[in-house]
């Protein structure tokens, strides 16, 4: 997962309230929900409707994103379009899609033999490289 968090760290590894209650609050519906800790972050990794979800959370309780893997067929078509177009000989890894407010944006991890890319993308425009590293 790709989220920019500060770096406020957990007391203990006991869920506190606050993250508790904004979670039950939010996902409702979740089943099967597991927690992980992170040094400034809480993941829970829950499913509703039959997908998985990822939700994280600050250590007040405040939902930073919640992110969920995705089929190619689920990105618009013009960031399909474009990934065909400018990547072709690179294969993809994963696609995920984060939410947060109401933003959502699409990472994609592609490699190739030399280097791993992962996309974040502009809108339905395209496409830019948020972090590149080489094999």
């Amino acid at each position: 997962m790709i989220l920019c968090i500060s770096q406020i760290g957990f007391a203990n590894e006991n869920i506190n309230e606050a993250i508790l209650k904004a979670f039950s609050t939010t996902f409702t519906e979740a089943k099967e929900v597991s927690w992980e800790y992170g040094e400034n972050y809480a993941k829970a990794t829950f499913v509703i409707d039959g997908h998985t979800q990822y939700a994280y959370y600050t250590p007040q309780g405040e939902l930073m994103g919640v992110a969920e893997y995705i089929r190619i067929s689920q990105l618009p078509e013009s960031l399909k379009q474009l990934i065909k177009k400018n990547y072709q000989s690179y294969w993809i890894t994963n696609l995920f899609e984060v939410t947060r407010e109401d933003e959502k944006n699409f990472y994609i991890t592609i490699e190739n033999a030399d280097q791993t890319l992962i996309l974040k993308n502009n809108g339905v425009f395209g496409w830019s490289v948020f972090k590149r590293t080489s094999k």
